[in-house]
């Protein structure tokens, strides 16, 4: 009347490996009802639903991995995945921001971070002051993962075109003034 968790749980990679969604997630829910000790099968089991944009389940096995594993990166980093999918912008920050405490080693969290910042600050839906702000957190949040790791391309690059992005909309300024507000130009420019 034993379960065998390890053939089980080969069975998951395989079916996984094999893109058998079906058979890999029989296999996951029989490890878990079988109360297998492991952190990665509550975020395959996620990562299966995540797949098929099943949101409810994606977030019920990551929060069931939290809840066994408060600790675990991974899955809480699974859990921030999540919502930065569906575009969960406020719970996407609030996580980061404890996983940057969490791991403050990690140069891809304050990177995520910018990146959300960048995208509010570029959305010229939101009021200016908002974009304003925004466009500061993302800058601090790129330099964060820069002095994490000075060669982060991926930053350096982003941060590049934050900036570009706002010297175009003051060129933009200055090309519509008249022609006869040249200090104004001059200021911009």
């Amino acid at each position: 009347n034993l379960t065998d968790t390890l053939s089980l749980l080969n069975g998951a990679l395989c079916a996984g490996l094999a893109k058998e969604t079906e058979p890999a997630r029989m296999f996951y829910l029989k490890l878990i009802k079988g109360n297998y000790k492991s952190p990665s099968v509550y975020s395959s089991l996620s990562d299966i639903y995540l797949k098929e944009k099943d949101t409810a389940n994606a977030f019920k096995y990551i929060r069931m991995g939290l809840k066994e594993y408060p600790s675990n990166m991974s899955l809480f980093n699974s859990e921030i995945n999540i919502y930065l999918t569906y575009n969960i912008v406020d719970k996407a920050m609030s996580n980061l921001n404890i996983a940057m405490e969490k791991d403050p080693a990690n140069f891809t969290i304050p990177f995520a971070l910018g990146t959300l910042y960048d995208n509010m600050a570029n959305d010229t839906l939101r009021p200016v002051a908002q974009r304003e702000e925004s466009f500061k957190n993302a800058e601090k949040a790129y330099q964060k993962a820069l002095t994490i790791k000075p060669d982060y391309a991926d930053a350096s690059f982003n941060m590049g075109a934050l900036n570009l992005n706002k010297a175009s909309e003051i060129l933009i300024k200055a090309n519509n003034l008249p022609p006869d507000a040249t200090a104004d130009f001059e200021k911009l420019k």
